[in-house]
């Protein structure tokens, strides 16, 4: 079963709704879940205006929230009725937090997945940026074929299956326009949401905590201003979503652990070489660790709901009335192990150098310029417009939908015209 809550605040009748959708959606019912006391602390309704898609996506939720409760009682209310609506989102941000703390210990490395392709459209085939978007794909599809097939495609509370293939066919230009956009802005930006948003800001850089916002605002004004969470059938309000099945926390509890095991045995063996002086089989462990990292990093991303667009749409989606939250813990789980592992190993002095190499290799600019923020900006754009960045972008792939494959061709189109642009005006400059 599917639940969703909604409470909302456009309406004088108060009311209180989980809307309960079976997997063949033939059984909808409305049923109470706040707890008897907590209801006259909240407003709520049920409604919602439009047509086509939109109606049949409100009439299986809708409504904003706006609830007060006392100081005394918030914290155990959340901690009871909101946070487990989020485990999967959390638990999937510990596991991406788990991998760019390994991969900084390892292989002194950040892991900026923009950054990676971006180096092989421009001819740069080192083998860790192989190995490591090879890695993000082969857990694609390890996430389509066995794991969770359901990782892809738009949320099916909101959408069937016939809307969303209306949907994909009529929004074809918006994510040929999104990856195009994703393309040029992180290329010009020097990053993404995994970049900037979590090795960046775990490094308390200025920069990406400018460009986090930056592509952050932007976002959300694109998806208000260009209707993407109409687009993606969501309804206006805050959004919560269903309380996992215990099989779906097994697999992300699962995930977790074993990526976490794959970055200890990594580290200890690679210690281990190292001090023996073996530098080829070290070589071959870094290869390992980063074909490692990008795979676990696809399930992290596929767990939390991050290669689902609407997720992002939702969370992006507060300046157009809807709001997910889901987003957040991910990003929020993953800084809660990176910010203080990147710290540890940053700047206490303990570290001299990664265990396979003999330096860090991390981005040294600290300059904040236009090129920065306008690269964040576009984007931002690109991001709201599609709610797809480059890391679910190729970990979709494994789908083998025309959605994934429109934004993942367009973005590495919006990559080459960048450095084809500043390869002429290299040219340009030389002869002046």
């Amino acid at each position: 079963m599917h639940q969703r809550v909604t409470i909302g605040t456009r309406s004088r009748t108060p009311k209180i709704i989980t809307t309960v959708a079976s997997h063949s959606r033939q059984q909808q019912r409305c049923v109470s879940h706040i707890p008897q006391k907590h209801v006259g602390m909240f407003t709520g309704v049920v409604g919602c205006k439009g047509d086509g898609a939109r109606r049949s996506a409100c009439t299986r939720a809708a409504g904003a929230i706006e609830a007060t409760l006392p100081l005394s009682e918030a914290l155990p209310f959340v901690l009871s009725h909101i946070y487990p609506h989020y485990l999967l989102p959390l638990l999937g941000g510990l596991t991406l937090g788990v991998l760019v703390v390994g991969q900084l210990i390892i292989s002194g490395k950040v892991v900026g997945i923009s950054g990676a392709v971006r180096g092989l459209v421009e001819g740069q085939r080192t083998p860790w940026r192989v190995f490591f978007v090879g890695g993000l794909i082969v857990g694609g599809m390890m996430l389509r074929f066995s794991l969770f097939p359901g990782a892809f495609g738009p949320d099916p509370i909101y959408t069937t299956a016939a809307e969303s293939a209306e949907l994909v066919a009529s929004g074809m230009w918006r994510l040929g326009a999104a990856g195009l956009l994703v393309g040029v802005g992180t290329s010009l930006g020097n990053g993404c949401t995994s970049g900037h948003g979590i090795c960046g800001n775990a490094r308390l850089s200025l920069r990406s905590f400018i460009s986090t916002c930056t592509f952050m605002l932007f976002g959300a004004m694109a998806a208000a201003a260009l209707n993407t969470t109409r687009f993606e059938g969501l309804p206006l309000g805050f959004i919560v979503p269903p309380v996992p099945e215990q099989e779906m926390v097994t697999l992300a509890t699962r995930v977790l652990g074993a990526a976490t095991a794959f970055i200890v045995t990594m580290a200890s063996v690679t210690h281990l070489w190292a001090d023996q002086g073996k530098a080829k089989v070290v070589a071959f462990a870094q290869d390992v660790t980063d074909f490692g990292v990008g795979l676990f990093f696809a399930l992290g991303l596929g767990i939390s709901g991050m290669t689902q667009p609407s997720k992002v749409a939702g969370f992006l989606g507060i300046l157009a009335g809807t709001f997910d939250a889901s987003l957040m813990f991910v990003m929020g789980g993953a800084l809660l192990l990176a910010l203080p592992g990147y710290q540890y190993v940053l700047r206490s002095g303990r570290v001299n150098h990664p265990m396979a190499c003999s330096a860090f290799s991390l981005p040294t600019s600290k300059e904040i310029n236009l090129q920065l923020v306008g690269g964040s900006a576009i984007f931002g754009l690109g991001w709201g417009l599609a709610g797809l960045c480059p890391g679910p972008g190729l970990v979709g792939l494994a789908s083998f939908s025309a959605s994934n494959l429109t934004f993942v061709g367009s973005m590495l189109m919006g990559m080459a015209l960048v450095k084809t642009i500043q390869r002429m005006q290299a040219a340009s400059f030389t002869n002046v």
